[in-house]
């Protein structure tokens, strides 16, 4: 990837790197230079602006529920990755995990894809929640209403494990980075009602892994992201995930 006026706390422009493609007009600033960045280890929030062009381009931009049009994401709105410069050499710049989607500004333009310089200095690090059980009186109400989730995280390098979750609604949401998500039931015998479904699962952050995680309900989204990968309408994904032994059930007639 190229920087164009990489600044601290600024804003800057961000888009694929073309093989063989001219670099001349490509530059880092000395006053950039002479504060040390961009450099190796720095942590960039990646913006994703959300255009009319781009969401076609995903096709979803022609869901309907019920013969009425339904809204993805909102054009105007914006969608953010977290990364680490992995490596500098001269105007390109590796990033530690790969973006799950390219910045092509044929889509993208105006305004842009753009980048800033973060930081995760008030994010929770090194921490868990283990061996619990959660217990919600049944929800048989549509999940726009309000409601008892079980679980939101917003943290790096930390987990949840043996966890069991009963009758809650959007139950798991966690962001930030490198996520483990392990061994955690969520069981649902109140039906959602509605077309709308809640998402029992939420991995919104980078690098998520979830390992033996089950949902034993029905009329809900087992898991579900907030960026849909192309031609998918149920998978939708910000970056880099890990599923592992992830299994859902719905509830039969009668049980």
């Amino acid at each position: 990837m190229e920087f164009k006026q990489y600044r601290r706390k600024q804003i800057a422009e961000l888009r694929p790197y073309q093989p063989g493609e001219d670099m001349a007009g490509i530059s880092i600033s000395v006053i950039d230079k002479e504060a040390g960045s961009p450099k190796v280890g720095d942590m960039i929030a990646i913006c994703r602006p959300v255009t009319d062009e781009w969401v076609k381009l995903m096709d979803m931009d022609d869901l309907t529920r019920d013969g009425k049009p339904q809204t993805w994401l909102r054009s105007g709105t914006a969608t953010s990755m977290e990364r680490n410069i992995a490596a500098i050499d001269g105007n390109k710049v590796t990033l530690d995990v790969p973006v799950s989607d390219s910045l092509d500004a044929h889509f993208l333009n105006p305004p842009g894809a753009t980048i800033t310089k973060t930081s995760a200095s008030n994010r929770l690090t090194q921490c868990g929640v283990e061996k619990l059980r959660i217990v919600s009186p049944p929800q048989a109400i549509s999940h726009s209403q309000n409601h008892f989730s079980a679980l939101r995280m917003n943290g790096q390098d930390c987990w949840a494990r043996d966890l069991v979750i009963d009758e809650t609604m959007n139950s798991v949401g966690v962001g930030g980075r490198r996520i483990t998500l392990q061994n955690i039931t969520v069981n649902r015998k109140a039906k959602h009602q509605g077309a709308s479904k809640p998402a029992e699962f939420a991995p919104n952050g980078t690098q998520v892994l979830m390992d033996r995680c089950h949902v034993n309900a029905d009329n809900v989204w087992f898991v579900l992201e907030p960026i849909a990968q192309a031609h998918d309408k149920t998978a939708p994904t910000r970056g880099p995930q890990r599923g592992s032994r992830v299994g859902v059930e719905r509830e039969r007639p009668g049980s």
